[in-house]
C-alpha cells in the first residue's frame, strides 16, 4: 500500500506541529501510546526536542505518554531491522583494510596510489585505510561497490579510471573477506540483506518520518519495503507537494529552480570574520530583550566561525554553547596522549618540552620536585639545555653542569619510566590495550574528578572515551588474527582517533544562546534565528576537490552532489524564512580562512530586477 504523506505547513514550527500530530493520532483512553512507533528525525537533537514537546503536550492534555523509539536516517535500519550476523566495528574495518592494502604489491597499489606509504608507516596506512573505508561506506549505502564505479563510469565521456577503481575493488573484496573470516559483516551489507528479506522488528508497528528530506538509498528501500507502516510528515504547505517525492524527499530540480523569498531587511553583509561576529552580536542585541535566551538560536554553517562568535558574545556578557560540541581531542587527557605519541616517535628535546608543558604532567611527576622547585622549571630547563648545547635528543650523558644535569636527568627518567609500557617492538594491536591503560593510570589514577567543574567533567569524559577505545582495539585485534602488528605509538594514535569519534558536549544551559550547524536550524523551534556565513561554499556547501568522486561522477552514480546540496539548502532557507518570527542572515565578504567570498546565491533568487537590486 502507498504511504500517506502529511503536509504540516509552515504556519508553526515543524516539531511543534509534529508533536501535536502524534498526540492526536495516537491518543486513546487517557494515554498516548507511542511504544510501537519509531520516530525518524534528521538529527538526534531534533529527536530529543520532539520528545520534550510530546511530554509537554501530553501533560497539558492530561494524558499519559509512552514515548516512541527514536532514529535518524542513518540509524533507522539498525533500529527496525533484525540482523543474522555481527556487525563490524570501525576499528575492525580499519584493521581489515590495512591488512588488505599491505598485502598488495607496489604495482597494484600504484594503480590508485601514486606513492604508497613506507612499509612500517602505520599511521599512513591507517589514514589510507580510513579514506578507502569512508568511500566504501558512502557507496555501499547506495548499494554500490568500487567495481560498480568502474562499470557505471563508462557512461561518462571523459571517464578513464576503470583500472584505478578495479584495483580498489580487489582491495575492498580482500578487506570484506578478512572481516568474514573474523565472523563480522560490514553494516551496509547487513542492512541490505535484512531489507531484501524483510527481516523487520515486529514491535516497530509504525514509522513516522519527521521532516526527513534527504533519504539515502538504504533508507528509501527500507521505508518502501515497510509500505503503509510508514507515514512521512512533510514540513511544507500542501501546495508545494509537487516538489517532494512519495516519501517526502526533495525533488532536486524543483528546489534548485525555486524562488526563496527573503526580505531585504533580513540580510546583512559584513567584511571580515570578526565583522560577521560583530554583526551576530548586533542582531542579538536588536531583539531588545523581547526574547529569552532559549528563544534565540545562532546558525553557523561555517563551523570555523564558532569560536570567534562565542568570544564576541562573551565580551558582551552573553554566554553561548555550540550544541554539536568540541572535538574530544581537545580534552586534556587526549592532548597529553598526543604529546606522548610525538615523544615516543621522535624523542627530541622539543617533544620532551611539549610533554612537560602539559599541566597534567605536574601531578604525574610531583615526586621528582624538590622543595623550592616549580613544575614550570622543567620545561624551561629542557629548553635552555637544548639551546645551549644543541642536543637534538635528550640522552643520559647530559652536556650540562652537575646540579642542572641531576635535575634534568630525574625528570627525563621519570617520563621515560612512565612511557616504558609503550616502548618495544611491534606487537598485535590488542597487546597494547593494557599498556595504554597503565600509562593513563600513571597520569590520572590518583586524580579525583568533580564533574561539576567543566575541565574535570571533560577530563572524565575523555578518560572514559579513551578506556573504551582501548577496549575496542583489543577486541577487534583478537578477532582479526591476520591484523598487522603495530608500535605502541601507533596503537596510542589509533585509540586517540577512536576516542575522537565522540564529541565533547557542554551541558545544556537555559541562559546560554545555542549555536547550531546549518542542517539543524530549520527544525529548531526558536522564534528568532541569526545565521552567519551565508556565503558561497558554506550555503550551499560545494565540494569541488574530491580526488576520487568529483561532482560529475557523483551525479552519474546517484550520490549526493552539489545540485542536491543546493536543493536541500534552498528548501531549508525557505522553511526558515516562512516560520521564523525574526530572521537575520549575515553574509561575509570573506570566509573564516580569509579568502574572498560571494554572498550565497540563495539570497539572490527571483526575477532579474530583484536579483540586480
Amino acid at each position: 500500500m502507498a504511504m500517506d504523506r502529511t503536509f504540516l505547513g509552515w504556519d508553526r514550527p515543524a516539531l511543534v506541529s509534529a508533536a501535536d500530530w502524534l498526540i492526536d493520532r495516537y491518543a486513546a483512553d487517557g494515554a498516548v501510546d507511542l511504544g510501537g512507533v519509531v520516530v525518524v528525525a534528521p538529527g538526534r537533537r531534533a529527536g530529543r526536542r520532539l520528545v520534550e514537546l510530546l511530554l509537554a503536550g501530553a501533560e497539558e492534555k492530561g494524558l499519559l505518554l509512552s514515548p516512541p523509539r527514536q532514529a535518524t536516517p542513518g540509524t533507522l535500519a539498525s533500529v527496525v531491522c533484525r540482523f543474522d550476523e555481527a556487525i563490524a566495528t570501525g576499528v575492525e574495518r580499519r584493521l581489515a583494510w590495512v591488512g588488505a592494502l599491505r598485502a598488495r604489491g607496489a604495482g597494484e597499489l600504484g594503480a590508485f596510489l601514486p606513492k604508497p606509504p613506507d612499509g612500517d608507516d602505520w599511521g599512513a596506512w591507517a589514514a589510507l585505510a580510513d579514506r578507502l573505508d569512508n568511500l566504501h561506506m558512502e557507496l555501499a549505502g547506495e548499494r554500490l561497490t568500487f567495481g560498480d564505479v568502474a562499470r557505471l563510469g563508462q557512461n561518462m565521456a571523459d571517464f578513464n579510471e576503470s583500472d584505478r577503481w578495479g584495483a580498489m575493488e580487489r582491495v575492498r573484496a580482500d578487506a570484506v573477506a578478512r572481516l568474514r573470516d573474523a565472523g563480522r559483516v560490514e553494516q551496509n551489507a547487513a542492512r541490505w540483506d535484512a531489507i531484501d528479506h524483510k527481516r523487520f522488528d515486529e514491535t516497530a508497528r509504525s514509522v513516522v518520518l519527521v521532516g526527513v528530506v534527504e533519504p539515502g538509498a538504504t533508507m528509501r528501500a527500507l521505508v518502501e519495503a515497510m509500505g503503509d507502516r510508514v507515514t512521512p510528515l512533510v514540513f511544507a504547505p500542501a501546495d508545494l507537494a509537487d516538489r517532494f517525492d512519495a516519501i517526502g524527499g526533495l525533488k532536486a530540480e524543483a528546489w534548485c529552480e525555486a524562488t526563496v523569498v527573503i526580505e531585504d531587511e533580513t540580510i546583512d553583509v559584513a567584511d571580515q570574520p570578526s565583522d560577521q561576529a560583530d554583526a551576530v552580536v548586533r542582531a542579538v542585541a536588536s531583539a531588545g530583550g523581547r526574547y529569552a535566551a532559549d528563544d534565540i538560536v545562532i546558525g553557523v554553517p561555517d563551523v570555523k566561525l564558532v569560536p570567534l562568535i562565542g568570544q564576541h558574545l562573551s565580551l558582551m556578557g552573553v554566554d553561548s554553547r555550540y550544541v554539536e560540541g568540541r572535538p574530544m581531542r581537545q580534552a586534556a587527557p587526549c592532548r597529553l596522549l598526543a604529546a606522548c605519541v610525538s615523544h615516543l616517535e621522535d624523542g627530541r628535546f622539543s617533544t620532551l618540552a611539549a610533554l612537560l608543558r602539559h599541566a597534567d604532567v605536574e601531578a604525574l611527576l610531583s615526586g621528582e620536585l624538590e622543595a623550592d622547585e616549580a613544575a614550570a622549571d622543567w620545561q624551561t630547563l629542557a629548553d635552555e639545555v637544548h639551546t645551549r648545547h644543541l642536543q637534538r635528543r635528550p640522552i643520559r650523558d647530559w652536556l650540562e653542569r652537575a646540579d642542572r644535569r641531576g635535575r634534568l636527568a630525574r625528570v627525563y627518567q621519570a617520563v621515560h619510566d612512565w612511557l616504558e609500557p609503550l616502548r618495544g617492538g611491534a606487537k598485535p594491536a590488542g597487546a597494547w590495550a593494557q599498556p595504554i591503560l597503565d600509562v593513563l593510570r600513571g597520569a590520572y589514577g590518583s586524580l579525583e574528578l568533580d564533574t561539576r567543574v567543566d575541565w574535570q567533567r571533560e577530563a572524565a569524559e575523555a578518560l572514559g572515551a579513551l578506556c573504551g577505545a582501548a577496549g575496542q582495539m583489543r577486541d577487534a585485534a583478537e578477532r582479526l588474527t591476520q591484523a598487522e602488528p603495530i608500535s605502541g605509538a601507533d596503537a596510542l594514535r589509533t585509540v586517540l582517533q577512536l576516542a575522537d569519534e565522540k564529541p565533547l558536549i557542554a551541558p545544556a544551559d537555559s541562559a546560554a544562546l545555542e549555536m547550531l550547524g546549518w542542517l539543524e536550524l530549520a527544525l529548531d523551534d526558536a522564534p528568532m534565528a541569526v545565521v552567519a556565513s551565508m556565503h558561497e561554499g558554506a550555503v550551499p556547501e560545494s565540494v569541488v576537490d574530491d580526488a576520487f568522486l568529483p561532482d560529475g561522477l557523483r551525479r552519474t552514480l546517484g550520490l549526493m552532489d552539489n545540485e542536491r546540496r543546493l536543493a536541500r539548502d534552498a528548501y531549508l532557507l525557505a522553511s526558515m524564512a516562512a516560520t521564523k518570527q525574526r530572521l537575520h542572515l549575515i553574509a561575509g565578504r570573506s570566509g573564516a580562512d580569509g579568502q574572498p567570498a560571494a554572498p550565497s546565491r540563495l539570497l539572490m533568487t527571483g526575477g532579474a530586477g530583484e536579483v540586480v537590486r
